[in-house]
């Protein structure tokens, strides 16, 4: 989309959906997700501006909290009915995160996303940035065997 044109981003991404290894993509949150946004628009250079920002790997939490309310915001404002769903939004935005650096950025699955609410008896926030949000503590935590406290991170980039 860094060209602007979403007709062969969406046929490229299709073409690699289909491909072994990448079928989880190939479902309705991701290249369904990807074939309603394009079919759905009614300006094509603004999804595609706005893919090109979202997909890109955020720096911090709170920009990956802010590219997924952009982009929600954006599927509000062109769904018709049910399609596309706002709730896909994470998933399809974290997948892209995740594959430029997986361990910082984990794919938010809904599955493990309700496996862990089921399990630890925590609601996530039904706000899809703020739920991958949580997603994300609970990841930081179970990689830090920190228990199931919840707990607030300041984390200070350094630089060089």
């Amino acid at each position: 989309t860094q060209t602007g044109e979403l007709e062969p981003f969406r046929a490229g991404m299709q073409t690699w959906a289909v491909k072994r290894g990448t079928l989880a993509f190939n479902g309705a949150s991701g290249q369904m997700m990807i074939n309603q946004l394009i079919k759905r628009t009614e300006d094509p250079a603004e999804l595609a501006r706005l893919l090109a920002d979202c997909l890109a790997a955020p720096a911090t939490d709170e920009e990956a909290s802010e590219k997924i309310c952009a982009l929600v915001s954006y599927v509000e404002s062109i769904r018709v009915g049910a399609h596309p769903a706002p709730g896909h939004v994470p998933f399809l935005l974290s997948y892209f995160w995740g594959m430029a650096d997986h361990d910082r950025w984990p794919v938010i699955w809904a599955s493990g996303a309700n496996f862990i609410e089921y399990s630890t008896g925590e609601p996530f926030p039904s706000e899809p940035g703020a739920r991958y949000l949580r997603y994300l503590e609970r990841k930081i935590r179970e990689a830090f065997e920190l228990g199931p406290t919840p707990i607030k991170l300041r984390v200070r980039l350094r630089n060089g």
